[in-house]
């Protein structure tokens, strides 16, 4: 039952007051051309491949990369960007890909690197299928606030990097994490408060929260973070809308 865990370790987490922090943060993913199989680099921390240690900020991530059939794979990361000062030590999402065997994003050739110093919990997908699988979600938590600011765009968290072979052109996308009460794409701020970024939109809106890369081809690819000069993108305020008055 993926949901039980997920439901138990997000009510563990203080529910959003009305100051909503971390309400404009965006979940992007940045995709890079693979690391050949004899480069030591870490993908994540000092010194690593990730875009953080690039001084990156999100609206600049690359979400698309024509070539299919690279081995290994190009490397997705997975961040979350515009969060307040105040930081993050908790996410939770969802991940969906097309493909199977021989065909799209293979996922028993797609691997996770996940890069935090707390705890990370897995739920399986459809039909049991285990996490990093289409359809699987996950809890990331962190021992240590991550409160990392690249220029105006606010806190940048880079949650971990998949590597991900494609035999041919699919797009690769964060979803909300399925529970029983419905999909969750929440962020844990530092300060013990969490915010669940899909109640702060209407229904509609939900897709301009899941970031979307393309491998091979020229299909759809989305990022959360474009704005007008680094500005973030903010739907709406109707997250505290919902506080005054109720669903």
């Amino acid at each position: 039952m993926k949901s039980i865990m997920t439901v138990i370790l997000l009510a563990g987490l203080p529910g959003t007051v009305s100051a909503v922090p971390n309400e404009n943060a965006r979940f992007a993913l940045h995709v890079k051309a693979p690391l050949a199989p004899e480069d030591t680099t870490p993908l994540c921390g000092n010194g690593s491949y990730d875009p953080n240690e690039e001084g990156l900020p999100c609206s600049a991530y690359t979400v698309t990369r024509s070539q299919t059939r690279e081995w290994p794979g190009p490397v997705v990361y997975l961040t979350v960007g515009h969060a307040d000062s105040v930081g993050i030590d908790g996410v939770s999402f969802g991940l969906d890909y097309q493909g199977g065997t021989g065909t799209g994003i293979d996922p028993q050739w797609v691997t996770w690197t996940g890069c935090t110093d707390g705890f990370e919990f897995f739920a399986p997908g459809d039909l049991g299928v285990p996490w990093p699988w289409p359809t699987s979600g996950a809890i990331i938590t962190w021992a240590t606030c991550q409160d990392h600011l690249i220029g105006a765009e606010g806190v940048h968290v880079v949650v971990g990097a998949l590597s991900v072979y494609a035999y041919s052109e699919a797009s690769l996308q964060v979803t909300g994490h399925d529970t029983w009460a419905g999909p969750v794409l929440s962020v844990h701020s530092c300060d013990g408060t969490s915010s669940d970024l899909l109640d702060l939109v209407p229904f509609a809106e939900r897709e301009t929260l899941y970031p979307k890369v393309r491998i091979g081809g020229v299909g759809e690819a989305y990022n959360p973070c474009w704005g007008t000069g680094g500005v973030p993108v903010r739907a709406t305020t109707w997250g505290r809308i919902k506080h005054q008055y109720g669903p």
